[in-house]
C-alpha cells in the first residue's frame, strides 16, 4: 500500500528510534530519507550552497549517508537520501515539498512528548506537516521519562498495526477510514471509539449512545468478517483528550484518524501544545 515512504530525520533520539521501528509498513518498496538544513538566503545567481567545495554541510552529508546505509540494511529496501534546505527556517515546508517532488505515499516522522495522555505535544514541525500536506502521515511516538531535563526514550518497537485505535464520528471521511483500515490487511486488533460532544443535551445522550452502538456494531461485523478482532467504546467529552486517554488505557500501537470529518480531529487535536 505504501510503496514509497519518506522518513524525515534530524538525527535526534526520537528520529533514531523512528528509523529502528520502521519495519512492517505494508507494501513498502522504497524509502526516501530526508534531513532539512537551514542557511542564510543566497542570491539567485549564486551557486547552491551544497555545491561549494569544503562546505560545512559535508559532515551532515556523511551522517546522512551512514543513516541511509543503516536503514537500507534494516528495512531491506532501496533507500535514497536527500539533504534539503528549509527556506527561511521552514522545516515543515521543505518536508512537504520533498514529499510532493518524490511522489511518496507516506510521510514518517518522530513525535515528541512522554505519552499521548500526559503530554499531547508532538512538536511544531510534525504539527505543521500534518496541516499542510495531503499525504498520509505516520507519527512515531515513544514513551519515556524525564531525567535532568532530558527525555530518555525506551527501546519501544513492536508491530505498528498490532492494535489500532480508530476514532469514528460517522462522517463520510470517518467511514472511509474504516474502509482504509480494512484495506491495510495487516491489522490484528481494532478499538473503535466514538466520542459524544459534552454539549449534547442530557435528554438526547441515551439516544445518541444507542445509535452509535448500532453503527459501531456494523463496523465490528465487517472487521470480524476479515478475522480482525475488535471492540467498541463510547465516551463523552473532548475528542482529543478522550482519544488520548483511550490510547493510554488500551496501550494501542497506532491511532488512525481521518484528516477531515464531522469533528475534524486533525484540527482539534492539540499537536502544537
Amino acid at each position: 500500500m505504501f510503496k514509497k515512504v519518506l522518513i524525515a530525520t534530524d538525527f535526534s533520539w526520537h528520529a533514531e528510534r523512528t528509523l529502528e521501528c520502521i519495519g512492517e509498513i505494508p507494501g513498502m518498496e522504497e524509502i526516501v530519507l530526508v534531513h532539512v538544513i537551514h542557511s542564510s538566503p543566497v542570491p539567485a545567481s549564486s551557486h547552491s550552497l551544497f555545491n561549494h567545495p569544503g562546505s560545512p554541510h559535508e559532515a551532515v552529508l556523511q551522517m546522512l549517508e551512514a543513516k541511509r546505509l543503516e536503514l537500507e540494511h534494516m528495512a531491506g529496501v532501496p533507500v535514497t537520501s536527500r539533504l534539503v534546505e528549509g527556506i527561511d527556517g521552514d522545516t515543515a515546508g521543505a518536508i512537504v515539498r520533498t514529499a510532493k517532488n518524490e511522489n511518496v505515499s507516506l510521510i514518517v516522522m518522530g513525535g515528541r512528548g512522554q505519552s499521548l495522555f500526559r503530554n499531547l505535544v508532538l512538536g511544531t514541525v510534525s504539527d505543521a506537516v500534518i496541516r499542510r500536506t495531503r499525504n498520509d502521515i505516520l507519527i512515531m511516538h515513544f514513551r519515556g521519562m524525564d531525567r535532568s531535563g532530558e527525555t530518555e526514550l525506551e527501546k519501544f518497537c513492536r508491530n505498528i498495526f498490532s492494535h489500532v485505535l480508530c476514532p469514528v464520528d460517522f462522517s463520510k471521511p470517518s467511514d472511509n477510514t474504516i474502509g482504509y483500515l480494512k484495506c491495510l490487511g495487516v491489522v490484528r486488533k481494532v478499538t473503535l471509539l466514538h466520542v459524544i460532544d459534552p454539549a449534547t443535551s442530557p435528554d438526547t445522550i441515551p439516544e445518541c449512545k444507542q445509535d452509535a452502538e448500532q453503527r459501531l456494531a456494523a463496523f465490528r461485523a465487517d472487521l470480524q468478517a476479515l478475522s480482525v478482532r475488535s471492540e467498541s467504546l463510547i465516551r463523552t467529552g473532548s475528542p482529543a483528550h478522550e482519544i488520548s486517554r483511550v490510547a493510554d488505557e488500551r496501550d494501542v500501537s497506532l491511532i488512525l484518524i481521518a484528516r477531515y470529518g464531522q469533528s475534524d480531529y486533525a484540527k482539534i487535536f492539540p499537536l502544537d501544545g
